[in-house]
């Protein structure tokens, strides 16, 4: 089916509405309730927050849907997508999704979702590659990852030697914290953000030149494509709470998940 793409304007408030109504408001109303004149007052604040990065997708010139997707730096964001009832099951959505997961590849991006759990459309997300990465009382958080994070996962349980440029005790040269363990980078590595794999040495509590150890983890920033490796002595393991009380002066300003295989 050929569609098309216009620009979202404000004026498109009621038809966007209309489409939630016939898309979303069976499984909002479950979780929230459906209140028409709060939905129209959060549609409007999502217009306008997003309208730079919404379309309405057209057939015959006829308004048939709405897509939103945002572009960062280091990742890129699926928002709304609905497609009206009478033009589902043509493969719009899936083929929309595509484009995004491509655009995202081709530019080394991670890619996200949220959507309610209820959101049947969960289904074709993770037919067309997302996993869940996270999920709280009513959303669930699905991604396709970076290369990034694939380079960083062919170091889960390995034997790596690292090479400290910021050893316990050192300070920070631009933010002025101190380390309190030993951080540096695997030589001869590339990670997502270009630069040499970073990696955390836990259980040595002296300032290191250089650690040969074992990869027990990885902090998988999800709003950054710059991984860091939890290395320790052989035999040793630290739990996650452990891994983040140690790295936390430092994770605290980033989003992020551990990942352990």
């Amino acid at each position: 089916m050929s569609y098309s793409f216009r620009k979202c304007e404000f004026e498109d408030l009621d038809f966007i509405l209309d489409l939630k109504r016939l898309g979303m408001k069976w499984y909002i109303e479950k979780i929230y309730g459906w209140d028409e004149e709060i939905q129209r007052d959060k549609t409007m604040d999502e217009l306008k927050n997003n309208i730079n990065d919404t379309r309405i997708i057209t057939f015959n010139n006829a308004n048939i849907g709405v897509t939103t997707f945002k572009q960062y730096d280091t990742y890129n964001e699926v928002g709304l997508i609905i497609v009206h009832p009478t033009y589902q099951g043509r493969g719009i959505a899936s083929e929309i999704i595509n484009e995004y997961i491509k655009l995202s590849k081709d530019s080394n991006k991670r890619i996200i979702i949220k959507t309610f759990k209820e959101n049947p459309a969960r289904k074709l997300y993770e037919k067309l590659g997302f996993s869940l990465y996270k999920e709280d009382n009513t959303h669930v958080y699905l991604d396709i990852e970076s290369e990034g994070i694939y380079m960083s996962r062919e170091y889960l349980g390995k034997v790596v030697k690292v090479k400290m440029d910021r050893p316990l005790g050192c300070k920070h040269p631009n933010h002025g914290f101190i380390y309190p363990v030993n951080y540096g980078y695997i030589p001869g590595t590339v990670s997502g953000d270009g630069e040499e794999l970073d990696a955390y040495v836990l259980g040595v509590h002296k300032p290191l030149d250089e650690f040969e150890g074992k990869v027990i983890a990885i902090i998988h920033r999800t709003s950054d494509d710059d991984d860091k490796l939890v290395v320790m002595e052989e035999g040793r393991n630290y739990t996650d709470e452990q891994i983040r009380a140690l790295t936390e002066f430092q994770e605290q300003y980033f989003e992020s998940i551990i990942i352990r295989k």
